[in-house]
């Protein structure tokens, strides 16, 4: 048998920092408008002219000074529309579309791999007393192997923001 401890250890902020599109709240919506079947692209060959630019917005009011950094984790296991059964590199859809699911894509034009908790980051600047980021992400289409059907697509995923 073995025994040991648990240490614990971290920081109390009085800081409450809001995010979101409009910076309002932490629930943002990206209508990624209508494409035709052509247009979707695959895991191995997504068609990223068509992924749509979302910016997060983050905003620490006083004493921010303290954070350089915001990260952003998607937990697409905890909630929303989970990962697609067919490729887990891709969100669920829950609507009526087949075939198809949302990929969110990094900077460098790759796929996020929810699987591995890639971080999105941004750093964190000084404005009127308040520490200020945008994360930029884009989502796209992508096909997720089964046959294609028309209708609509509505896939989410709740994300983690931490601060250093």
């Amino acid at each position: 048998m073995n025994a040991g401890h648990l240490y614990f250890s971290g920081d109390i902020s009085a800081i409450s920092c809001t995010a979101g599109a409009r910076a309002d709240n932490g629930d943002s919506v990206l209508d990624m408008g209508s494409v035709g079947f052509d247009d979707i692209g695959t895991i191995d060959s997504p068609n990223l002219l068509l992924a749509n630019r979302i910016d997060i917005r983050v905003i620490c009011p006083n004493g921010s000074s303290k954070m350089d950094t915001v990260h952003m984790t998607f937990r697409p296991t905890t909630g929303g529309t989970g990962l697609d059964p067919a490729e887990p590199r891709l969100l669920a859809n829950s609507g009526s579309a087949t075939g198809v699911g949302v990929a969110i894509v990094k900077d460098d034009d790759t796929l996020l791999d929810f699987n591995s908790l890639e971080q999105i980051d941004a750093t964190m600047t000084e404005i009127a007393e308040s520490g200020v980021a945008t994360l930029t992400l884009r989502a796209a289409y992508i096909r997720n192997g089964a046959s294609l059907g028309v209708g609509n697509l509505m896939s989410s995923t709740p994300f983690l923001l931490t601060y250093e």
